[in-house]
């Protein structure tokens, strides 16, 4: 009498659970990495480092451009994990850069309630996929119009420099990163979402991407809240 022999196939649903909550472990390092080296930065380095932030940051973004759109770098073993912690670095020291001429106390607070939004929206967009189907194509036109309807109004503040259109400005830039954050959440806990599945890391570095581009609108805006403070004539 012949027996079939049990196979276990693993759920489609397992497979997923076990990708995401790699990413979230992996976007936790990342976190532990960057509070260890800001603090250490605003506990211990008293020069201005903030001319080297832009070239940090728009490196590391870069180099997310190149580690997205080449499959062979995310999967090719130890490039993968080398290229995945060159662009950590020199965003968490891009970003701690910009922070290095303010108080610890006060970038302490920032980074709390950045990440506290960050939460927010990225349990937003967990649960928010359950309602709505994702339309990626949807998705890119909508961010593509934001952005250049963001590059017209910069146009326009240079020619006009009024404060509302900077205002404006300033609104569809955040709006744009909250969409890119919400989207990325909400993907990555979708069946539909075979490459945020397959891809722990790019997926983990991406939540963390979010969370930078967050922390550099709080940091933004507390210079700007500083500036605004100082009085003409006041020596800073």
């Amino acid at each position: 009498m012949l027996r079939i022999r049990d196979i276990d196939v693993p759920f489609e649903g397992t497979t997923q659970n076990r990708s995401t909550k790699k990413t979230y472990l992996l976007t936790g390092i990342f976190f532990l990495l960057a509070a260890f080296q800001w603090f250490f930065i605003l506990a211990f380095v008293q020069s201005d480092m903030s001319r080297w932030s832009t070239v940090l940051i728009m490196s590391a973004f870069l180099l997310v451009t190149v580690f997205h759109s080449l499959s062979p770098l995310r999967y090719v073993y130890p490039y993968n994990y080398i290229l995945m912690l060159i662009i950590t670095e020199l965003m968490i020291l891009g970003t701690g850069a910009m922070c290095s001429i303010q108080s610890l106390e006060l970038m302490v607070a920032v980074i709390a309630i950045i990440f506290f939004i960050w939460i927010c929206l990225v349990a937003f967009g967990a649960v928010v996929h359950q309602y709505v189907q994702l339309n990626p194509l949807c998705f890119l036109t909508i961010i593509f119009l934001s952005f250049m309807a963001t590059v017209m109004l910069i146009y326009m503040q240079l020619v006009l420099d009024t404060q509302t259109v900077l205002h404006l400005c300033r609104i569809l830039v955040c709006y744009s990163i909250v969409a890119v954050i919400i989207y990325h959440s909400a993907i990555l806990h979708s069946s539909e979402a075979s490459l945020f599945q397959e891809d722990y890391i790019l997926s983990g570095l991406l939540l963390f991407v979010d969370y930078i581009c967050l922390f550099i609108l709080g940091i933004m805006y507390v210079q700007y809240k500083n500036d605004t403070n100082i009085k003409p004539g006041q020596v800073t």
